[in-house]
């Protein structure tokens, strides 16, 4: 069963899928690179939510997708893997 809400006159169907992108430059190729690597390790723990990762020169790029019926999960998801990479970027600041 589709959901449909109106917006400004255009109906939203609840199942259309939201993608969120994010580029996070560092300094260096190899810290993008351990960005990466430790987010890597962690699966996402919502089957609503898909995550790639990706390192084009110094930059880490991440994507999040998802349906529209489940943006809190999205959220969820993005909240988690900032904290993540708050926590990687710290640490290469002070050991890198």
């Amino acid at each position: 069963d589709t959901h449909t809400h109106h917006l400004a006159n255009r109906p939203i169907q609840m199942d259309e899928l939201v993608t969120v992108e994010f580029r996070i430059p560092y300094p260096k190729e190899e810290f993008a690179r351990i960005a990466f690597n430790t987010l890597e390790v962690d699966k996402e723990l919502r089957s609503t939510v898909t995550r790639e990762c990706a390192v084009e020169g110094n930059d880490l790029l991440l994507t999040f997708k998802a349906n529209r019926s489940n943006t809190k999960d999205l959220r969820t998801a993005v909240t988690g893997h900032f904290n993540m990479v708050l926590m990687c970027t710290r640490t290469l600041n002070a050991f890198g």
